[in-house]
């Protein structure tokens, strides 16, 4: 099993311990082995920077575990000592409550943290050991935002989040049909892959189509497929995405656009768990999970007769809300963090740090996109912050004219005591953005987040001249 696997089940076990990660963490590592010397090479390979290391027999981790509280991690093989793992385990796990074992064998390693134990995680442990450690001991660095701070690859620690990662947990295990509903931009489809993932179908396929961009004369060929010759483009026989799906997971983003007469059909196959391909008679069945998601009220839309009421009922077994930024607005900070270990590296850039100032004009911000435009805010920073730092002048460099109109006067005076207005801020942006860019307005548009009509339209109002940037 892959690292990535590794880390989901760490989070798992860690997920609803949130609340110690005020604490100082153990950095010690204890590693026991009697007879075979086997765990020699993990113990050359533990970054002795960051961990105490002490190598052990069972005969002395006696006197180790009573004279040594901050161990934080334990190691073993399965049969390394004489009373082997899981006697050493229920030897001394009442005396390190807190600690983490891992315990290796030839089919792979087993972890036990916070009481449960997760079998055979992954087998190249010797090559992961310094970041699995790092996953354990250390969650308070960059990288480790994403694995702690999250479910799956779902970042939040709000209320509200905690509440969709409950009902996450209730639902994937089952084959029932799922209802996301949530503004756009705030992780509909991301929800729908953490519930296939953690479900029985994980080894199926994912599938997603987005209705609302599939023509309606196209809706059913592509949801149940069809013969060579249905109809005049049908050059061959095509598979619908039930099919595609079998045995998996498919993904209906944003099922308030799907047309009346294909509403009817789906409303059938989900019934009967058999479909048709268009220009066919023969029936085929479909052994697949239906996750639809949707940007709408479809209670209103039932209400105004642009949804089949019975449709609605079928796919409304268990409804999970998604919240929008605004409900969760002690996650930006988190989001931000994540995003800028996320995609560092794609923009060629490490070690980057933020400040507490620049961080407050993230939080203060208002998001209509939700997570998407965050995401995308933090991306346009990264690409054009200087140093490796990201300070206020580079996030507000890379915000929008609309989003600088949501800046409070109070916000822009505690962060710019020698800012006189708004319009000075967005003049000082687009000056910068020309100067990084030697005077490309397509670049700085691009940098900026604004269209090249919107900067053609500023550029005349502030009188700026571009022939006044192409050499610098």
């Amino acid at each position: 099993m892959a690292l990535g696997q590794w880390k989901s089940a760490i989070l798992t076990a860690s997920r609803w311990h949130l609340k110690t990660m005020g604490t100082e963490y153990k950095k010690t590592v204890l590693i026991i082995d009697d007879e075979y010397k086997a765990l020699v090479p993990i113990f050359k390979a533990i970054n002795r920077e960051l961990y105490e290391v002490i190598y052990s027999s069972e005969e002395d981790v006696s006197k180790y575990v009573k004279d040594i509280n901050q161990v934080g991690v334990v190691i073993t093989d399965l049969k390394a000592t004489r009373t082997g793992a899981i006697g050493l385990f229920n030897k001394i796990r009442n005396v390190l409550p807190e600690a983490a074992f891992l315990i290796t064998s030839p089919m792979g390693v087993i972890l036990y943290k916070n009481k449960k134990f997760y079998e055979y995680l992954g087998q190249n442990l010797l090559h992961s050991i310094n970041e699995v450690l790092d996953i354990l001991l250390c969650p308070r660095t960059h990288h480790q935002n994403e694995r702690l701070y999250s479910f799956g690859s779902i970042v939040g620690t709000s209320e509200v989040m905690q509440e969709v990662y409950a009902r996450i947990e209730m639902v994937a295990k089952t084959n029932v049909t799922v209802l996301i509903q949530g503004e756009t931009g705030t992780g509909k489809e991301l929800v729908a892959k953490t519930i296939h993932e953690r479900s029985r179908r994980s080894k199926g396929p994912f599938v997603a189509i987005n209705c609302g961009a599939i023509p309606p004369s196209l809706m059913e060929s592509e949801l149940f497929g069809h013969e060579k010759g249905a109809f005049s483009s049908a050059y061959q026989t095509k598979k619908g995405l039930f099919e595609i799906a079998h045995g998996g997971t498919i993904f209906l983003d944003e099922i308030a656009e799907i047309d009346k007469a294909s509403q009817v059909k789906l409303l059938r196959v989900l019934q009967e768990k058999t479909a048709q391909r268009v220009g066919s008679t023969k029936v085929y069945e479909t052994d697949t999970r239906v996750i639809a998601a949707t940007s709408k009220d479809l209670q209103k839309e039932v209400f105004r007769g642009n949804f089949r009421e019975d449709l609605f009922y079928r796919i409304n077994v268990f409804p999970i809300h998604l919240p929008p930024i605004r409900e969760r607005k002690d996650d930006i900070p988190m989001l931000v963090e994540y995003f800028i270990a996320k995609y560092a590296g794609e923009v060629g850039k490490r070690g980057i740090r933020i400040t507490r100032e620049a961080m407050n004009i993230f939080s203060t911000q208002e998001y209509p996109g939700n997570v998407r435009e965050l995401e995308n805010l933090v991306i346009r920073t990264l690409v054009s912050c200087r140093n490796n730092i990201i300070d206020v002048q580079d996030v507000l460099d890379s915000l929008s004219s609309k989003l600088h109109n949501s800046f409070s006067d109070s916000s822009v005076t505690t962060a710019f005591d020698n800012v006189e207005s708004l319009e000075n801020i967005e003049k000082n942006a687009i000056i910068n953005a020309l100067n990084k860019t030697k005077g490309n307005k397509k670049a700085a548009a691009k940098m900026l987040g604004i269209t090249r009509r919107l900067l053609y339209l500023r550029l005349k109002k502030y009188d700026i001249e571009v022939g006044n940037f192409s050499h610098v």
